[in-house]
């Protein structure tokens, strides 16, 4: 290939380049908000594994790694709590008035976690709402 032919299909080959970086971008914010999704409609009972599964989700991009770790911290409290909750309601079910004590410092507990997790989940809606504008998903 002559010179001139080389600089012409390295010209050309560079909005290709870049169209794939972008793609794969996009395609990142799409998994972690796909992983969002799915931990933000499951049942509370359900969330460990999803939370589990986001926290896997690879990224490198730095407001997708934001986006996914603003939501991990938003979420683990409130699985915490939900663990927490069948703690109390399991030693409910025993009936056993002497484990009323931790009962309530499970469900005491529970609620704090809960709290949190209000708290922290504008700041998830927020990036997440961030990636889907700006990759447009």
């Amino acid at each position: 290939m002559h010179f001139p032919s080389l600089i012409l299909a390295s010209m050309l080959s560079l909005p290709l380049l870049a169209c794939g970086q972008e793609q794969a971008r996009r395609q990142e914010a799409a998994q972690i908000t796909d992983a969002i999704d799915a931990l933000i409609m499951a049942d509370r009972k359900a969330r460990q594994p999803l939370l589990d599964r986001l926290r896997a989700t690879p990224c490198s991009l730095p407001e997708v790694c934001e986006a996914r770790r603003a939501c991990t911290d938003a979420f683990a409290p409130a699985v915490e709590a939900a663990r927490l909750q069948a703690e109390a309601r399991a030693l409910l079910d025993e009936q056993r008035p002497d484990l009323t004590a931790q009962v309530d410092a499970r469900l005491s507990q529970a609620e704090r976690l809960q709290e949190k997790a209000r708290f922290l989940q504008e700041r998830c809606i927020s990036a997440t709402t961030h990636l889907r504008q700006n990759y447009r998903l």
